[in-house]
């Protein structure tokens, strides 16, 4: 398999052999998390969470049945022990045991605020969701699934929030109403502050990354999309990554473990892109037998994982080689 890359404007090309196993099967593969050797998707077509092992691309379980009172799920974190699942047309979130897949609980629409959750993640000692018709975050406490705050109205201006992420005690909400993002205090849920459009040179927000320094947050609108990077600490701006030379069209997804960043650029050939986290320099165009990712992409020690919801498959990727392992589905 030849995979092209290309290093501050030379043409590279690097060959590798893939490895694929196809094992597993998805319906519209949404969020993913993993955890120890497992990769956990929401499948949002039939209701089901498959949990698929990481070194062999094979299935170990779908995850169904009345018992979860799945309804679309979405996307999944962990905490300690527990999966959580955001489900985004029935209005609320299953928790079960990543070791047993026994619920734990089910939390409901009317105590929680809970509507259209969609995103989810888990920081220590709280789980906080992103309510895309509610126009607000819910925050609950990872142990005992309390209820700690719902963030709504002003200041915090949620409008269609569309992305999330978590880093030192913060989270960053994406808003694509708005084309703005705003940053609150875990796990108090305070608002901190509210970035629009003009200061992050935004262009229809789609996605958002963060890895404890760099914050990255993919656009698809202008000529042919960009990346904006913030400084985690300050929210400050610090660069744009966009243009010809970039290889981007239309991103919509990204991920980065603070040595690489990774954007999902489905309306080209490149596939996914990767660039330095430290200089926004392109390291390498990752086209062939990637097609169309859509949407959502993850970073796990090595392995980078993204996904094509359009043919219901996930691309699973070596980080240090951008080498295709499997396509799983």
């Amino acid at each position: 398999m030849a995979l092209v890359a290309v290093a501050f404007g030379a043409l590279l090309t690097a060959c590798g052999n893939s490895n694929a196993t196809i094992s597993a099967s998805f319906s519209s593969p949404q969020g993913m998390a993993s955890v120890g050797n497992d990769l956990f998707v929401g499948n949002l077509s039939d209701n089901y969470v498959s949990d698929v092992n990481e070194e062999s691309g094979a299935i170990v379980r779908n995850i169904q049945g009345a018992t979860y009172r799945f309804n679309a799920p979405s996307y999944v974190c962990f905490d300690d022990g527990d999966l959580w699942v955001s489900n985004v047309e029935g209005n609320s979130i299953t928790v079960l045991s990543r070791k047993t897949y026994a619920v734990v609980r089910v939390l409901s629409a009317k105590k929680y605020g809970l509507q259209g959750p969609n995103h989810i993640t888990c920081d220590g000692s709280v789980v906080i969701v992103a309510n895309y018709f509610g126009n607000s975050a819910t925050i609950v406490s990872a142990r005992t699934g309390a209820l700690i705050r719902i963030t709504s109205g002003d200041p915090y201006r949620l409008q269609d929030p569309a992305g999330l992420s978590v880093t030192g005690g913060r989270a960053w909400i994406l808003c694509s109403g708005s084309q703005s993002l705003t940053e609150i205090a875990l796990p108090s849920g305070a608002f901190v502050r509210r970035i629009t459009r003009a200061a992050g040179h935004f262009d229809d927000p789609a996605a958002i990354g963060g890895d404890g320094t760099h914050l990255w947050v993919a656009s698809e609108g202008g000529v042919n999309g960009s990346v904006s990077e913030l400084s985690v600490t300050t929210g400050a701006f610090v660069r744009t990554i966009s243009g010809r030379a970039s290889h981007l069209n239309q991103p919509n997804g990204i991920a980065s473990n603070g040595t690489s960043v990774w954007i999902a650029s489905p309306v080209s050939k490149s596939g996914l892109v990767e660039i330095d986290a430290s200089t926004g320099r392109i390291i390498r165009v990752l086209g062939a037998g990637i097609s169309t990712p859509s949407a959502n992409v993850l970073t796990s020690g090595n392995k980078v994982y993204v996904e094509n919801g359009f043919d219901g498959v996930i691309y699973e990727l070596e980080a240090s080689t951008g080498k295709l392992l499997h396509v799983i589905g």
